[in-house]
Formats: structure tokens, sequence, C-alpha cells
């Protein structure tokens, strides 16, 4: 008897890339605006998902009845509900950098691939050195990442999703740039109008209420209660 899980992914598969588009163009030009409830989702969504998968291979006998697999998914689901609503101060407050995180291992991941270098641990290197790069910088400059990190994420994932029905998304070992396919240029150029595009649009739409939002929460507490 095959997992749940495994139909339902398999299901899924044609369709992975147009949910990437969606929910990239989503983070390119509305992604401050939806940040926390995205953020909020994907921590509902991996808490479910980990405590199904985890109870289900652990506990449940292979010949279990769909009812019995559909209640177990509604109870994680709901599990997975609970835990966002106890961590959500904690995750709201968190996303800005982890996004900022994620666009400077984004940056240095790519950076990495210029290279040509094809060693595992340097690559770990620039990744980790790229997050923790953008999480700090991301942490001071918080109005900036809502709006043009998140267009900068977006347009990645958007790419992403486009590449999983044309293909040809790897990088040549060699860094010449004759050798590079023209598929990849068209991907960069595409990357490069999605994130400017995105970053405009949301700067104009977003950026100054984000940048009061962030001025008031830098605000000392006595003073925004007017105490003194």
């Amino acid at each position: 008897m095959k997992l749940p899980l495994s139909v339902i992914m398999k299901a899924l598969g044609p369709y992975f890339g147009f949910i990437c588009i969606a929910f990239g163009a989503l983070m390119t030009y509305a992604g401050a605006k939806f940040l926390f409830v995205a953020i909020s989702f994907m921590v509902a969504s991996g808490v479910s998902a980990f405590s199904f998968m985890l109870i289900f291979n652990l506990f449940v006998p292979v010949n279990a009845s769909a009812g019995v697999a559909g209640f177990l998914l509604f109870a994680c689901i709901v599990l997975g509900g609970v835990v966002t609503y106890l961590t959500y101060k904690v995750t709201t407050k968190a996303a800005v950098p982890v996004i900022a995180g994620f666009c400077g291992l984004f940056l240095l991941w790519t950076l990495y691939g210029l290279t040509g270098l094809r060693i595992k641990v340097v690559r770990a290197l620039f990744c980790v050195a790229g997050f923790a790069l953008g999480a700090f910088l991301g942490h001071k400059a918080q109005a900036y990442v809502k709006t043009i990190g998140t267009a900068f994420i977006g347009a990645n994932i958007i790419i992403l999703g486009v590449s999983m029905y044309a293909g040809n998304i790897d990088m040549p070992n060699s860094t010449n740039p004759k050798e590079v396919p023209k598929a990849i240029w068209a991907y960069f150029a595409g990357w490069i109008v999605l994130f400017i595009s995105g970053s405009v649009v949301q700067w104009k739409m977003f950026g100054g209420e984000n940048e009061k939002e962030d001025a008031f929460n830098d605000e000392d507490e006595a003073k925004r209660c007017g105490c003194f």
C-alpha cells in the first residue's frame, strides 16, 4: 500500500511549477503585504507535514483505512495551526531577518556558481555566510527587506517554476560566457525584469507604510503609550 502522502505528491507533481509561479508572483509584487501570512502558512504547513509523516510511518500500520489516514491528517493540520498560533510573535519578529538571510544565501550561491568551483565545503561556506550577512543587514533595514527582499525571492521562485516546464536551468562547469547556454541568459534577463519591476511596484505601494511601521516599532514603549 502506498502512503497517502506519496499519492498526493505524485498527483500534485505536474502542478508544482504553476504553484511556484503563482506564489512567486505574489511574493514579487505584493510580498510586503502578505509576508507574515505567508510565514505563518509555511510554519503551519511544515509542522503539519512533518508530524503527519512521522506519526504515520512510526505508529500507523500499512493496512490502515483511508478514514484513519484522513483523521490523522486533520489532527496534524490542527496541530500545525496551534503551533503557529503559539509561536506567531516569534515567527513574525524573525520573519524579516530570515527573508533577508535567504536573499543573501541566494546571492552568494549565485556568485559561487559563477566561480566555476565544485567544492561542497566552499559552497556550504558561501551559503552560510550569505544567510548570516543577509540576516544581519535585514534586521537593520527591515523596510527594504519587506519590499525589495521579497521581490528578490519572488523572482527566484518564478524562475524556478518556469524551469520546471522549460528546463535548461543548470549552470555549466565552465566560466566562459560563450559556453553558457542561451536559456541561462534568458532566465537571467527574466529574473532581472521581475526583480526590478517587483521592487519598484512594492516600494511605491508599500515602502512608506513599512518605514512608518518600523519607526513606530523602534520607539520606546513609554513614549508610545504617552506615559512621558
